[in-house]
Parts: structure tokens; C-alpha cells; sequence
């Protein structure tokens, strides 16, 4: 068996490693780059799909007033029911 190998064949392999070294370099650039954009991606997602606590505000104040209306209805029925 001969287990030599040529001068040819060392240098392709060394070529063929060097191109995947670089395209795996280009690879972890491009990650990078996506990585750092997350965080504003992200805020526009949340943006889109939930109000802000200032905006939600008059909506809240809104819908205590009406559950408590209705809740003063019911403790109102509740007690013209037991003074009969």
C-alpha cells in the first residue's frame, strides 16, 4: 500500500479547505449582521401586535367603568331583592 501523497493533491486539499474556511467566514459575517438587526425587528414585530401602555390607558378606564357599572346594577338588584 502506498499511503504518499502527492504535492497536487496536498495543495487542492489545502485549496478546497481554504474555500471552505472562507464561505464559512462569509457565513458567521451574514449572522452576524442578522444577529444585530434582531433587536429592532423585534421591536417592530411587538409594535404591530401590542398596544402601548399610553394608548391603552382611556381603554382600560373606559372598561372599569363599565364593569363597575354593571357590578353596582347587580349589588343594586341584589339588594332591592333582600329590603322587599
Amino acid at each position: 500500500m502506498n499511503d504518499n501523497i502527492t504535492r497536487s493533491e496536498c495543495n487542492k486539499t489545502r485549496e478546497m479547505f481554504m474555500k471552505e474556511i472562507k464561505d464559512i467566514k462569509k457565513d458567521v459575517n451574514e449572522i452576524k449582521v442578522d444577529l444585530a438587526s434582531l433587536p429592532e425587528k423585534l421591536m417592530d414585530k411587538l409594535d404591530e401586535k401590542y398596544v402601548s401602555k399610553d394608548l391603552f390607558k382611556p381603554i382600560q378606564k373606559l372598561v372599569y367603568g363599565l364593569v363597575g357599572a354593571i357590578l353596582l346594577g347587580i349589588v343594586g338588584a341584589g339588594l332591592a331583592l333582600i329590603l322587599k
